[in-house]
C-alpha cells in the first residue's frame, strides 16, 4: 500500500497552489506608501537565489538580520532637479544607497523613468526601461535599451547598456518568520559603459548587475531583493526582505515521504469584497462566518486601522483616509483581502 501512495504522489504532486500572475493594481504602491525591509547579515555568505522554474520552494529561512531600512513612495518633486515630466511615482530609499527612482506607472504597464543621486539626475526619457508590463506572469520577458546622453558642456556622458527583465519562477518563498505563497520571482539583467569625457580625457565605467526580485500580490513592492553588482570589477552582493507584518504569511510545507519529492501549500478560503474601489461602505462575502468574527482592516504598513465584528458584512469606510488597504478575517481560514479607498 505504501508503493502504490508514492507513485500516486509522483503523478499528481499535491501542490495547491495556482500559477500566480500580477496586476498593476496589485503591486504599484500609493503616495506616501512606506515599506520596511531587513538587511541580510553576512550576505558574503549567501547560497544564492534558488532555483528558476514553476511550483519551486525558494528556502532562505537561514537568514540572520544584520540591518533595517525604509522605502518610501513619494510624489513628483520639482525644483533644482526636476523629475521628468512624464514621472507620476517616485521611490526613496532612506538609511540605505539614498537613490530616488522615477517611474511612470499606467494599469498596462510600469517604466523606469530615470533615477536622482543628491544633485545627479539621469533621465531616460524617451528610451525609459519597461520594467513590466501587464498582467505579469510566468515566462513573460521584456528588453529595452540605455541610450542617453547627459551631462554638462564641459563633462558631457553617455550610456549604452540593455536592461532585461525575465520572470523565471512561480511558487512559495521562506523567510525566517515564515512562508509566503502566490510569489513570482522576477530576474534582472542590466549591462552597460557610462563614457565620460572631460579635458579630451575620456572614462569609460562598464557595470553589470542581475537582481532576483520576489513579488507577492498587495505588497506594493517586491518581498525580497537578491542583487549581484559588478560596477568595474567590484562585486557587491545585497539581500534584503521585507519585514513580517507586511506580508501575507500562510502555512507551507515541503516536507517528503522517503525520496519522492511531495511539495504541499496549504490553501485558504478566499473572500469577495465590493465596490473596489470604494468611498462609503464595502461589502464583504465569505462562507460560514459567524456574526461576531473580528474583522481587522489595516494599511499598507500593516497599522490597523478598525478592528470590528462581521456582522452582515457591510462595513463602513467613509472615515478611512484615501489609499490601500487590507481587510483580514481573525483566524486562519481566509487570505487577506485589498482594496482601495477613494475619496
Amino acid at each position: 500500500m505504501k508503493t502504490l501512495l508514492i507513485l500516486f504522489s509522483i503523478l499528481i504532486p499535491t501542490f495547491l497552489i495556482g500559477q500566480v500572475t500580477l496586476d498593476s493594481a496589485s503591486i504599484i504602491p500609493g503616495i506616501g506608501t512606506k515599506v520596511d525591509y531587513y538587511i541580510m547579515n553576512n550576505s558574503a555568505t549567501f547560497a544564492g537565489p534558488g532555483n528558476a522554474g514553476t511550483k519551486e520552494v525558494w528556502d532562505f529561512s537561514k537568514m540572520t538580520i544584520g540591518d533595517s531600512t525604509d522605502l518610501e513612495f513619494e510624489a513628483v518633486q520639482g525644483g533644482f532637479q526636476a523629475d521628468p515630466s512624464n514621472t507620476n511615482l517616485c521611490e526613496q530609499y532612506t538609511g540605505f544607497n539614498g537613490v530616488r527612482v522615477q517611474y511612470k506607472s499606467t494599469p498596462a504597464d510600469l517604466y523606469i523613468m530615470g533615477n536622482r543621486n543628491g544633485l545627479v539626475q539621469t533621465s531616460y526619457g524617451k528610451d525609459s526601461l519597461l520594467k513590466f508590463k501587464f498582467p505579469v506572469a510566468y515566462n513573460n520577458t521584456n528588453t529595452t535599451g540605455y541610450y542617453f546622453d547627459g551631462g554638462t558642456r564641459f563633462r558631457p556622458n553617455q550610456r549604452r547598456g540593455e536592461y532585461k527583465t525575465t520572470v523565471d519562477g512561480w511558487g512559495a518563498i521562506l523567510l525566517p518568520f515564515g512562508g509566503l505563497n502566490e510569489i513570482l520571482r522576477v530576474k534582472i539583467e542590466e549591462t552597460y559603459n557610462d563614457t565620460s569625457t572631460f579635458l579630451g580625457t575620456e572614462t569609460i565605467i562598464a557595470y553589470s548587475s542581475t537582481t532576483y526580485e520576489f513579488w507577492q500580490k498587495g505588497t506594493g513592492s517586491y518581498v525580497m531583493s537578491i542583487k549581484y553588482a559588478d560596477e568595474d570589477g567590484d562585486l557587491d552582493t545585497i539581500v534584503t526582505y521585507r519585514k513580517q507584518d507586511q506580508v501575507i504569511i500562510s502555512p507551507v510545507d515541503t516536507s517528503t515521504e522517503d525520496t519522492t519529492s511531495i511539495i504541499e501549500i496549504q490553501t485558504k478560503k478566499t473572500l469577495q469584497l465590493f465596490p473596489n474601489p470604494a468611498s462609503t461602505q464595502i461589502k464583504v462575502l465569505g462562507n460560514d462566518i459567524a456574526a461576531n468574527t473580528k474583522v481587522h482592516i489595516s494599511n499598507m504598513s500593516g497599522s490597523i486601522y478598525e478592528v470590528l465584528e462581521f456582522n452582515s458584512g457591510e462595513f463602513d469606510i467613509l472615515e478611512l483616509p484615501k489609499g490601500i488597504y487590507f481587510l483580514m478575517i481573525e483566524g486562519d481560514e481566509y487570505l487577506p483581502i485589498r482594496f482601495i479607498k477613494q475619496n
